[in-house]
């Protein structure tokens, strides 16, 4: 069987995109069999700072009082809160994406290999809600930089 040059590298692109995703979901099992938490290293690096800044959104999305005497908020203070409420409804939706793709009993193989084969197949979710987290975090400090002048 003769293939013709597109074709034979069409089928080597293929075997090269099997090939990786194999080793990684091969990687990531492993990673996650040996954790104690369940979690990959990266996911759970990203889970500590998405918590840390949902942290930050609640108090910040609680806000209701100015240095005023009235109990309205300024432009910049509810511009500040909605941005706020906004990054919090981004980090639930992210940590629930990484709920998802932590096992629950490491030690058992079936179940890390599926964790892991979610958590590569929910690798572009993550990365666009972290993309997002990202610019709310940005908008957030320059919000408050533009409030402390």
């Amino acid at each position: 069987m003769v293939l013709d040059p597109f074709s034979a590298l069409g089928l080597a692109s293929n075997i090269v995109q099997f090939v990786d995703f194999s080793s990684i979901l091969i990687s990531d099992s492993r990673e996650l069999y040996r954790s104690v938490s369940g979690i990959t290293i990266e996911n759970g690096e990203v889970k500590e700072a998405t918590e840390e800044l949902q942290r930050l959104c609640d108090r910040l999305a609680g806000l209701r009082m100015t240095s005023s005497t009235t109990n309205a908020l300024s432009k910049e203070e509810e511009c500040l809160r909605k941005l706020a409420i906004s990054c919090r409804e981004t980090s639930h939706a992210l940590l629930s994406v990484l709920r998802d793709i932590t096992a629950q009993e490491p030690r058992k193989k079936w179940q890390t290999f599926r964790v892991a084969l979610k958590s590569v197949l929910k690798k572009d979710q993550i990365q666009e809600l972290e993309k997002k987290l990202d610019s709310h975090r940005s908008q957030l400090a320059l919000q408050l930089m533009a409030m402390s002048r």
